[in-house]
């Protein structure tokens, strides 16, 4: 079963976090998983303020340290150290990070990579691997060190620690046992994006673009078929093991992601309610419940089915919000959410002429405001227009927004209010009566 959370910006996966306080701080501060992020929202100083990155790593010869209050570079990933001493993060051109829960320390290394995509600590914790599109860097408590030149997505390490697997452009699949690397024809030349260990560690299951999926047990390479032209952007196990979760988007980032689910022998596409782009994935430490954020959106699944509860409706806004003149159309925005099954429809209902008519509109998601939106036609001077919001939910869970039975509306009212025509007309009289004289 799915829920649907929405929310104005892009949403941050990859840990399971205790939301206390502000999105970022939570995220970041909470030790014990890993995680990767989409982006993490940008604080006080705009990337512009740094035309090249040498320039913003070079404001010191030691270490710099930031407050939280004080990172602006995109970040793309985060991955706490075993031990939870400490978190390290990578972002774009080529920026690491130590998070030790109060404060981010640089580390300082010969930035050439270009942006940095993920990390992964060796799971006794003695160093970790951080893969971009310019190669693979090794970070040992205090040096990072680039040890490969590739192309590189995703890294993720056996559970049991004896090597890393790096997945990334054109099939390419590489095994790191900690002195070198050896690559694996995968038979495809899509892009490959994304990787996760089985719990026991018997294989990993890596997949890309345009549906591929391939299962690699320490020696082999097999391609599995999927039946989708999917472009897959992540895989997370339940915890228990006996299953996965993918989810995917077309390959022109259309209407909608899809969530996949793979058993081991067969990938099922699930049944979701409509929404954005989907990116990542990841389950609580029970595995009762897993969270699929994207673009404007965070996904709920659960196996539950149960849903007794009503969609949350706040207060609708129109607009113009005063002095609606005729024929002018408004504009009714509402924030609906439902945190189990999802929301199914969300309709506004209207009425004008004191209720004599009136009209049911579906309203629309938009994801750049996060807002259900649907539109009034104008209407003709001194009608009266009067409003509310009806939801369901996947449940069939009906909730109403009326303002407690006084509904919410508008009056269409002359372009010019009355208080401003007479102070209009004097200025007009006086114009033509000054433009007369002049003639004279």
């Amino acid at each position: 079963m799915f829920s649907l959370i929405l929310t104005s910006t892009f949403v941050v996966a990859g840990l399971w976090p205790s939301i206390q306080e502000s999105q970022d701080t939570a995220i970041i501060t909470k030790p014990g998983y890993q995680m990767r992020s989409l982006s993490l929202p940008v604080h006080n100083i705009s990337i512009d303020d740094f035309p090249t990155m040498q320039e913003a790593m070079s404001d010191s010869d030691t270490n710099d340290e930031y407050s939280i209050e004080a990172i602006s570079f995109c970040m793309t990933s985060i991955a706490w150290k075993p031990d939870g001493a400490y978190a390290l993060i990578a972002g774009d051109w080529g920026v690491i990070w130590k998070f030790d829960g109060l404060r981010f320390t640089t580390i300082r290394w010969e930035a050439t990579l270009g942006s940095l995509a993920d990390v992964a600590w060796k799971p006794d914790g003695t160093y970790a691997l951080i893969v971009g599109p310019g190669g693979i860097v090794k970070f040992d408590e205090t040096t990072a060190t680039e040890i490969l030149s590739c192309s590189a997505r995703r890294v993720a390490w056996k559970p049991d620690g004896t090597y890393a697997l790096v997945v990334g452009e054109n099939g390419a699949v590489w095994k790191y046992d900690g002195e070198a690397f050896t690559k694996f024809a995968s038979e495809t030349e899509n892009d490959l994006t994304s990787l996760a260990w089985k719990p026991n560690g018997r294989y990993a299951l890596i997949a890309g673009y345009n549906g591929t999926l391939l299962k690699f047990n320490g020696t082999i390479l097999m391609k599995l078929e999927t039946n989708t032209t999917r472009n897959f952007n992540d895989i997370a196990w339940k915890p228990q093991g006996n299953y996965c979760l993918l989810v995917g988007n077309t390959i022109y980032y259309g209407p909608g992601g899809d969530v996949f689910k793979f058993d081991g022998t067969a990938l099922t596409k699930l049944e979701k309610v409509a929404i954005g782009l989907l990116n990542q994935i990841v389950w609580s430490p029970d595995g009762s419940v897993a969270l699929i954020a994207g673009s404007y959106t965070v996904l709920q699944y659960s196996e539950s089915t149960s849903d007794s509860t009503s969609p949350i409706i706040q207060p609708p806004s129109h607009s113009p919000s005063d002095n609606v003149p005729p024929n002018q159309d408004v504009r009714i925005s509402v924030y609906v959410a439902d945190f189990q099954s999802g929301v199914k429809n969300v309709t506004l209902s209207y009425v004008i002429d004191n209720g004599t008519s009136g009209k049911d509109v579906e309203m629309n998601y938009d994801f750049e405001t996060g807002f259900y939106e649907a539109t009034i036609p104008g209407q003709t001077l001194e009608t009266r227009v009067e409003y509310q919001i009806m939801a369901y939910d996947n449940a069939e869970n009906k909730a109403v927004e009326n303002r407690s039975g006084e509904y919410y509306g508008y009056d269409v009212i002359p372009e010019f209010p009355s208080p401003i025509v007479l102070p209009l007309f004097i200025v007009a009289t006086l114009l033509a009566v000054i433009a007369y004289r002049r003639k004279r």
